[in-house]
């Protein structure tokens, strides 16, 4: 019979939940209250959970440092395009275009806005293009730290491509200067 810790079925149910994670990594969570919360979950009582929590939350702290630091040297390594006069297209097949996507349910199309208009578009965008180091591909969670910073700044991404060291953001026209603005901080190494 394998018997689990409770460490290791904190750490299972707090990894299945990216907002406790983020939350525990950042110091903003009551731990009584968690335990409280989870304790119907895993056996062990209370204390042991509260136990478990504080000391996943300084594993968890010290990875969010590391993907943070790792994320910005990646962007600073960034250079950073805009193009404007676009759409997006949802497409069943794939056409020209600046940039696009195949997925299962047909065909996604950056376009010009002089395309030939389609029922299902979205006008008026500004296409972002980062051109990344190599080590993006291996640096967890920088396409996280980018649309974390745009979201967080109220920046709806229309589009998100992603391949290799390049990643293409599409975002309204009306925020592009916005967006552009927050990029190029971290690019610069702007903290936050």
């Amino acid at each position: 019979m394998c018997t689990v810790s409770v460490r290791e079925e904190v750490e299972e149910y707090v990894e299945k939940r990216p907002f406790l994670q983020e939350s525990l990594a950042q110091g903003i969570v009551n731990y009584s209250a968690l335990a409280r919360h989870i304790e119907p979950e895993i056996d062990g009582g209370l204390e042991a959970i509260k136990v478990a929590l504080r000391r996943h939350r300084e594993q968890l702290e010290k990875q969010r440092r590391t993907r943070r630091r790792l994320a910005a040297q990646v962007m600073r390594d960034t250079s950073i395009k805009l193009r404007s006069g676009l759409k997006v297209q949802k497409l069943d097949e794939p056409v020209e275009c600046v940039i696009g996507a195949s997925t299962e349910n047909g065909y996604t199309a950056v376009v010009g806005s002089e395309a030939q208009e389609r029922p299902a578009e979205i006008n008026n965008q500004v296409l972002i293009s980062l051109e990344s180091p190599e080590d993006l591909e291996s640096t967890p969670g920088v396409i996280a730290y980018i649309t974390n910073i745009l979201a967080g700044s109220d920046i709806n991404i229309t589009e998100l491509i992603s391949c290799r060291e390049d990643t293409h953001l599409v975002v309204d026209r009306e925020d592009a200067t916005q967006a552009f603005e927050i990029l190029e901080s971290r690019l610069a190494g702007t903290p936050e």
